[in-house]
């Protein structure tokens, strides 16, 4: 395995962190994250066939400048998640529609459940459902999961299915994981979903690096603690499963930033033999 920088043409762009990066088809849609001076609400993309660079004239309801927030591809559409700027939280859903390139704010039920504000916090796709896990909300880190609901985006709908702090049930009387066991709150993690399985894995609480990997089971409700031989404390990383390996690239380990590859065997640990990272 080798880098090398991508030959890349057309529109160029403000160097970012805290944004987002999400694929529909060859395409992909960055948007959001910030600067040292400030955060931003554009949306550029990139086409991988053509590797080049362009910014879509957009219409509708724009987000607001965000930063880490999560974008998540719904067939052609993508749905944008909290985030913040500054001292401002929110969790606010926003859907952009990659053919017409508009924005549409969802309106949710005002006595319906949702999840509080928040920021670095992640998002899955599994099925009809993203599962939103952890983040903070300004005060406090956080260990809830939610479902969204993205069968119909014109009414997509929100229901907790493992709670913060409370064994008390939905108030939708849905089913709730069990608080028994469950991953210390934090954001700034990694999630990546894998069949059923939600795989979690390092972050910070404000406090501590977390090096450790947990696997949510989204039809089960369940939590597990991976066993893992050796492993790195990482925060604010990237991670991507290819093949039967999960792939981390750079962050930073609480001390300082990284510019590792990390590789992770899926198969070994969903056979339940020992488990542990390869630092590349």
């Amino acid at each position: 395995m080798y880098w090398y920088k991508a030959p890349t043409h057309g529109l160029e762009h403000r160097p970012l962190r805290a944004h987002t990066c999400t694929l529909v088809g060859s395409n992909i849609y960055v948007f959001g994250g910030c600067d040292l001076a400030t955060c931003f609400h554009d949306m550029h993309v990139f086409d991988a066939d053509s590797m080049s660079w362009s910014k879509p004239e957009v219409c509708g309801d724009i987000p607001p400048r965000l930063r880490a927030m999560t974008c998540t591809a719904v067939r052609n559409k993508l749905v944008i998640f909290g985030g913040g700027d500054g001292p401002i939280y929110y969790n606010n859903i926003y859907v952009f529609d990659t053919t017409t390139s508009r924005y549409t704010k969802i309106e949710l039920a005002k006595d319906g459940s949702m999840p509080c504000p928040r920021r670095a916090h992640t998002a899955c796709l599994y099925k009809n459902g993203i599962y939103v896990f952890g983040g903070g909300d300004g005060v406090r880190a956080l260990n809830d999961v939610w479902r969204l609901d993205v069968a119909d985006l014109s009414k997509p709908s929100w229901r907790l299915v493992s709670p913060v702090h409370s064994t008390s049930p939905p108030s939708d009387g849905g089913p709730v994981a069990p608080e028994h066991v469950r991953p210390k709150a934090r954001g700034y993690h990694t999630a990546n979903m894998v069949g059923s399985k939600l795989i979690i894995y390092g972050g910070s609480d404000g406090e501590e690096c977390f090096k450790d990997v947990w696997v949510f089971d989204v039809e089960k409700l369940l939590w597990r603690c991976v066993e893992i031989k050796k492993s790195f404390s990482r925060l604010s990383h990237s991670a991507t499963v290819i093949g039967s390996y999960l792939f981390v690239v750079g962050g930073h380990d609480g001390v300082e930033y990284s510019h590792e590859v990390l590789l992770l065997n899926l198969g070994t640990f969903a056979a339940g033999l020992p488990v542990g990272w390869v630092a590349c």
